[in-house]
């Protein structure tokens, strides 16, 4: 995977990526943990269902453009 040897080659822990639930899903992110990264961000999130899904993966920063909105729904859905 390009991700995985870019992490690699940079030697870098982490991940900032464009929050696209259809190429960062559990299986990319597992993958990625497995070859070393230690935590994923994810911009620009502004749905709410999104930013749940990714919050589910383990994403340590959702960047976004509603940061209340999004925030409230985060916590409503706990």
């Amino acid at each position: 995977m390009e991700v995985s040897a870019t992490l690699k080659i940079t030697k870098a822990d982490g991940l900032g990526t464009q929050g696209n639930r259809e190429i960062v899903t559990d299986t990319f992110v597992d993958f990625l943990k497995q070859q070393g990264m230690k935590e994923f961000h994810v911009w620009t999130v502004d749905i709410p269902a999104d930013a749940r899904y990714f919050q589910t993966l383990g994403a340590i920063g959702i960047t976004t453009n509603r940061p209340a909105f999004i925030r409230s729904a985060i916590i409503e859905a706990k």
